[in-house]
Protein backbone atom coordinates (compact mmCIF):
# COMPACT_ATOMS: atom_id res chain seq x y z
CA UNK A 1 0.00 0.00 0.00
CA UNK A 2 1.38 3.61 -0.69
CA UNK A 3 0.34 6.07 2.43
CA UNK A 4 1.03 9.64 1.47
CA UNK A 5 4.05 10.88 3.54
CA UNK A 6 4.45 14.52 4.67
CA UNK A 7 6.88 16.75 6.11
CA UNK A 8 5.64 20.41 7.98
CA UNK A 9 8.38 23.15 8.13
CA UNK A 10 7.42 25.25 11.95
CA UNK A 11 9.06 28.17 10.81
CA UNK A 12 7.26 28.47 8.08
CA UNK A 13 4.02 26.86 8.64
CA UNK A 14 3.92 25.05 5.57
CA UNK A 15 3.39 21.10 4.42
CA UNK A 16 4.63 19.70 1.67
CA UNK A 17 4.41 16.28 0.12
CA UNK A 18 7.32 13.64 0.01
CA UNK A 19 6.62 11.30 -2.85
CA UNK A 20 8.40 7.83 -2.41
CA UNK A 21 8.39 5.12 -4.15
CA UNK A 22 8.10 1.06 -3.12
CA UNK A 23 5.40 0.04 -0.94
CA UNK A 24 4.92 -0.79 2.72
CA UNK A 25 3.83 -3.89 2.90
CA UNK A 26 0.75 -3.44 5.61
CA UNK A 27 -2.32 -1.47 5.42
CA UNK A 28 -2.62 -0.59 9.06
CA UNK A 29 -0.38 1.42 10.23
CA UNK A 30 0.59 1.98 14.04
CA UNK A 31 3.49 3.83 14.67
CA UNK A 32 5.99 5.52 12.52
CA UNK A 33 9.74 6.63 14.18
CA UNK A 34 12.54 8.18 13.16
CA UNK A 35 15.68 5.94 13.33
CA UNK A 36 18.97 7.84 12.07
CA UNK A 37 18.50 8.81 8.70
CA UNK A 38 16.06 6.22 8.02
CA UNK A 39 12.03 6.45 9.22
CA UNK A 40 10.39 3.25 10.46
CA UNK A 41 6.72 2.39 10.27
CA UNK A 42 5.23 -0.70 12.21
CA UNK A 43 1.56 -1.61 11.33
CA UNK A 44 -0.22 -4.75 10.02
CA UNK A 45 -2.25 -6.31 7.36
CA UNK A 46 -5.31 -9.38 7.01
CA UNK A 47 -4.02 -12.31 5.32
CA UNK A 48 -4.92 -12.67 1.85
CA UNK A 49 -8.42 -14.68 1.39
CA UNK A 50 -7.70 -18.33 1.59
CA UNK A 51 -4.49 -18.07 4.00
CA UNK A 52 -4.99 -19.83 7.69
CA UNK A 53 -3.26 -18.21 10.33
CA UNK A 54 -3.34 -15.09 11.98
CA UNK A 55 -1.89 -11.60 11.11
CA UNK A 56 1.78 -9.98 12.43
CA UNK A 57 3.09 -6.80 13.07
CA UNK A 58 5.50 -5.85 9.96
CA UNK A 59 8.18 -3.42 9.78
CA UNK A 60 9.26 -1.00 6.78
CA UNK A 61 11.95 1.73 6.27
CA UNK A 62 12.02 4.81 4.20
CA UNK A 63 15.61 6.19 3.92
CA UNK A 64 15.58 9.64 4.38
CA UNK A 65 19.56 10.35 3.85
CA UNK A 66 18.08 11.20 0.58
CA UNK A 67 16.77 13.91 1.67
CA UNK A 68 18.04 16.99 1.59
CA UNK A 69 17.09 20.97 3.72
CA UNK A 70 16.63 23.64 1.58
CA UNK A 71 17.68 27.00 3.59
CA UNK A 72 15.68 30.37 3.03
CA UNK A 73 17.12 32.87 3.81
CA UNK A 74 17.11 33.63 7.97
CA UNK A 75 14.09 36.03 8.74
CA UNK A 76 15.01 39.53 10.40
CA UNK A 77 14.09 39.29 14.53
CA UNK A 78 11.73 41.94 15.12
CA UNK A 79 13.61 42.75 18.73
CA UNK A 80 16.20 45.51 19.01
CA UNK A 81 19.30 43.88 19.26
CA UNK A 82 20.30 45.37 22.20
CA UNK A 83 23.36 42.82 23.15
CA UNK A 84 24.90 40.45 21.16
CA UNK A 85 22.77 37.10 22.58
CA UNK A 86 19.47 38.39 21.02
CA UNK A 87 17.17 36.31 19.74
CA UNK A 88 17.61 35.45 16.37
CA UNK A 89 14.45 32.60 14.45
CA UNK A 90 16.12 29.77 12.37
CA UNK A 91 16.46 29.65 9.38
CA UNK A 92 13.43 28.43 7.29
CA UNK A 93 13.91 24.52 5.93
CA UNK A 94 11.96 22.65 3.62
CA UNK A 95 12.80 18.76 2.75
CA UNK A 96 13.17 18.08 -0.69
CA UNK A 97 14.27 14.87 -2.47
CA UNK A 98 17.44 14.26 -4.71
CA UNK A 99 15.75 11.07 -5.86
CA UNK A 100 12.51 9.32 -4.90
CA UNK A 101 12.61 7.71 -1.21
CA UNK A 102 11.85 4.14 -1.23
CA UNK A 103 9.80 2.15 1.05
CA UNK A 104 11.22 -1.54 1.89
CA UNK A 105 9.82 -4.04 3.78
CA UNK A 106 12.32 -5.35 6.65
CA UNK A 107 12.09 -8.97 7.24
CA UNK A 108 11.98 -9.72 10.89
CA UNK A 109 11.94 -12.79 13.53
CA UNK A 110 9.43 -13.81 16.11
CA UNK A 111 7.07 -10.86 14.89
CA UNK A 112 4.71 -10.76 17.70
CA UNK A 113 0.61 -11.12 16.58
CA UNK A 114 -0.93 -8.07 15.20
CA UNK A 115 -2.66 -5.64 16.78
CA UNK A 116 -4.57 -2.30 16.84
CA UNK A 117 -4.42 0.84 18.75
CA UNK A 118 -0.87 0.01 20.10
CA UNK A 119 2.12 3.06 20.17
CA UNK A 120 5.72 2.58 19.24
CA UNK A 121 8.63 4.32 20.26
CA UNK A 122 12.67 3.86 19.46
CA UNK A 123 14.72 3.44 22.98
CA UNK A 124 17.86 3.22 21.95
CA UNK A 125 18.85 0.39 19.50
CA UNK A 126 14.93 -1.12 20.17
CA UNK A 127 11.80 -0.63 18.60
CA UNK A 128 9.06 -0.90 21.09
CA UNK A 129 5.61 -1.66 20.45
CA UNK A 130 3.02 -1.51 23.79
CA UNK A 131 -0.22 -2.17 24.16
CA UNK A 132 -3.24 -2.16 21.58
CA UNK A 133 -5.73 -4.54 21.04
CA UNK A 134 -4.94 -7.75 19.25
CA UNK A 135 -6.99 -8.10 15.83
CA UNK A 136 -8.36 -11.77 16.29
CA UNK A 137 -11.41 -13.17 17.00
CA UNK A 138 -10.56 -15.04 20.10
CA UNK A 139 -9.10 -12.07 21.66
CA UNK A 140 -12.86 -10.77 21.64
CA UNK A 141 -11.81 -6.50 22.03
CA UNK A 142 -9.55 -7.66 24.70
CA UNK A 143 -6.85 -4.82 25.69
CA UNK A 144 -3.22 -5.79 26.08
CA UNK A 145 -0.55 -4.56 28.48
CA UNK A 146 2.70 -6.26 26.34
CA UNK A 147 5.85 -5.14 25.66
CA UNK A 148 7.82 -6.32 22.17
CA UNK A 149 10.94 -4.68 21.10
CA UNK A 150 12.59 -4.99 17.78
CA UNK A 151 16.34 -5.33 18.07
CA UNK A 152 17.56 -3.58 15.09
CA UNK A 153 20.99 -5.00 14.99
CA UNK A 154 19.35 -8.27 14.39
CA UNK A 155 15.74 -7.67 13.28
CA UNK A 156 14.33 -10.40 15.98
CA UNK A 157 11.35 -9.45 18.01
CA UNK A 158 10.83 -10.33 22.07
CA UNK A 159 8.60 -10.03 24.39
CA UNK A 160 9.66 -8.15 27.79
CA UNK A 161 8.27 -9.32 30.62
CA UNK A 162 5.05 -11.68 30.39
CA UNK A 163 1.52 -10.60 29.27
CA UNK A 164 0.60 -12.02 32.92
CA UNK A 165 2.90 -10.37 34.71
CA UNK A 166 1.39 -7.37 37.17
CA UNK A 167 4.52 -5.28 36.62
CA UNK A 168 4.22 -5.29 32.96
CA UNK A 169 0.44 -5.81 32.66
CA UNK A 170 -0.82 -2.07 31.76
CA UNK A 171 -3.27 -2.27 29.31
CA UNK A 172 -3.72 0.57 26.82
CA UNK A 173 -5.20 1.14 23.58
CA UNK A 174 -4.80 4.54 21.59
CA UNK A 175 -2.36 5.65 24.19
CA UNK A 176 0.56 7.86 23.39
CA UNK A 177 4.00 6.50 24.54
CA UNK A 178 7.50 8.27 24.95
CA UNK A 179 11.43 7.20 25.31
CA UNK A 180 13.15 7.66 28.64
CA UNK A 181 16.83 7.15 27.71
CA UNK A 182 18.54 8.10 30.80
CA UNK A 183 16.15 5.58 32.76
CA UNK A 184 16.17 2.59 30.18
CA UNK A 185 12.29 2.70 29.68
CA UNK A 186 9.21 3.91 28.23
CA UNK A 187 6.41 6.20 30.02
CA UNK A 188 2.40 5.74 28.65
CA UNK A 189 -0.38 8.31 28.89
CA UNK A 190 -3.86 7.67 27.89
CA UNK A 191 -6.80 5.41 28.76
Amino acid sequence: MSLPLFSYDIPSGTWSRIHTSGHIPFDHLEGLVSWGSKLLCVGWAWPPAGVKGGSYMQVASLDLGQLVGKSAATPKSPLPRRTPTAFSPPATRSLRSRTTPCWTAITVKAPPTARVGCSAALLKDQLVLHGGMPCSAAAKAQLTGDVFGLDLSSMTWQQFGSSSSHSSNVPRVNHAMVPVESADAIVVLGK
